[in-house]
């Protein structure tokens, strides 16, 4: 009986992509809030594609195994070759401007002190396109979100917009503060459950760097020889980690960055020559004017990051 209604409805075994919030029932309306808020400060500022930048933090492994592989039909058992570091983690924070401009990758890896000692840090080669940061959970706090804002976004002459998502630190008193008094930037939130339809880099970036991510660990899988005493292979090291990153944002093209912030309606032309290039998924901006506000009602992702691990396997890949 099973296997008839599966033929009639052509339903198969799939393995998940990815496991993403709902979006909610009033996307539309908070979409269309969120680009008018874009438009007005882009008019009221008269921002121009470089001074538009998208921020976001996506979690990585240093195991990054396929969820499927080759063996002979009829195994009962499939094993996938690891380093067990499946759930040994770290976050990186991808930053680009609307004109293609890229941001070194943050790295933040997970240290049981939090920090990443002078001794550490004189044996890694870190690459320009890379800065390296650590804490206790391996995740940006507040404190690594506002130590990001002075030392990788910083304070230029002309105003900026930031756009983030709304994860807490994110629309956090402190961080709004920051932003506007020392990075010279107004902050507009992205409604809660809509980063998948309104956010660059969740719509374009991140799954292409991931995925150069993951070819960077399988290269390393088939090189690999290294084991420990026990007869098991080495785990990746910072460095290995730090190299994947760098390599695999440097594959991240000005092209699709550009292309990100259109499809998202996000930097497209004021006179509406490029209303074309925005995703089929948003719905239209009327031409009615909305006054900038000095910060978004943040819907999701209120995580208190000090009670959460975030390399649990409740934990969300990217926020």
């Amino acid at each position: 009986m099973a296997l008839q209604m599966e033929k009639r409805y052509n339903i198969g075994q799939r393995c998940g992509t990815n496991t993403s919030q709902k979006v909610p029932a009033d996307y539309s309306d908070l979409i269309s809030h969120f680009r008018k808020s874009v438009i007005a400060f882009r008019k009221a500022n008269h921002l121009e594609p470089a001074h538009i930048v998208n921020m976001d933090q996506t979690m990585c492994r240093f195991d990054m195994p396929r969820s499927r592989t080759n063996e002979i039909r009829g195994t009962k058992t499939i094993r996938i070759k690891t380093t067990r570091a499946e759930k040994k983690g770290f976050t990186v924070a991808l930053a680009a401007a609307a004109d293609g401009t890229k941001l070194p990758a943050a790295i933040i890896f997970k240290e049981r002190n939090g920090i990443l000692g002078e001794r550490v840090r004189r044996k890694l080669s870190i690459p320009s396109n890379v800065s390296i940061r650590a804490t206790t959970n391996g995740w940006m706090t507040s404190a690594e979100y506002s130590t990001w804002l002075l030392q990788v976004y910083s304070k230029e002459d002309h105003r900026r917009l930031l756009v983030v998502n709304s994860y807490k630190p994110h629309h956090a008193d402190s961080s709004i503060r920051i932003a506007k008094e020392r990075c010279n930037a107004d902050v507009v939130i992205i409604p809660g459950g809509c980063t998948s339809l309104v956010q660059p880099m969740d719509k374009c970036i991140n799954k292409p760097f991931k995925e150069s991510m993951r070819a960077s660990w399988e290269d390393w899988m088939r090189q690999t020889r290294a084991k420990t005493k026990a007869g098991n292979l080495k785990q990746p090291t910072r460095q290995d980690a730090i190299d994947w990153v760098s390599k695999a944002w440097t594959l991240i093209t000005r092209e699709t960055i550009v292309r990100s912030f259109l499809v998202c309606g996000i930097s497209n032309a004021l006179d509406g020559s490029e209303d074309d290039l925005v995703s089929d998924d948003l719905p239209d901006v009327d031409a009615c004017e909305v006054e900038p506000a000095a910060e978004d009602e943040p819907a999701e992702n209120d995580m208190d990051l000090d009670e959460v691990d975030p390399f649990s396997d409740d934990s969300d890949d990217d926020m």
